[in-house]
């Protein structure tokens, strides 16, 4: 199972900036504090854009090729920034129940899940996906 996901702040249905100090804390000591000369980091076999620059503003990253052995950094990620996770093909998924009422009516609408772990999101991409004959 591998995917792109997206991870993004929202506020009263837009797109929303944040502070990306903790975000981005918690990649670099999950990378070992290499950054690629673009600017992205691989961590967990996935490959990350987006990090956050103190001073600038954050509203979210993406995460590349990314499978299982992320899934929980990408939750720990969405929560340190109070964001949501936005797996391609798959509904959205909130780690707090609070920033349901702040998605995008396009976002919602496709369905919204409350995960927890790593393997509750696992749960959610799979389930997105077609099944073996």
């Amino acid at each position: 199972m591998s995917s792109d996901i997206y991870v993004r702040a929202f506020a009263d249905g837009a797109v929303a900036d944040r502070d990306g100090l903790a975000v981005r804390r918690l990649l670099l000591e999950a990378c070992g504090f290499r950054v690629e000369a673009d600017g992205s980091l691989r961590v967990a076999g996935a490959e990350v854009r987006g990090l956050p620059v103190a001073g600038r503003p954050f509203a979210g990253l993406q995460f590349s090729r990314s499978s299982v052995p992320a899934f929980d950094l990408i939750v720990a990620v969405a929560r340190a920034g109070g964001m949501v996770i936005l797996p391609v093909g798959c509904a959205a998924c909130i780690v707090a129940e609070e920033q349901r009422a702040h998605l995008p009516a396009d976002i919602a609408g496709d369905g919204v899940e409350l995960v927890d772990s790593g393997a509750a999101l696992a749960a959610v991409v799979q389930r997105a996906l077609p099944s073996s004959p």
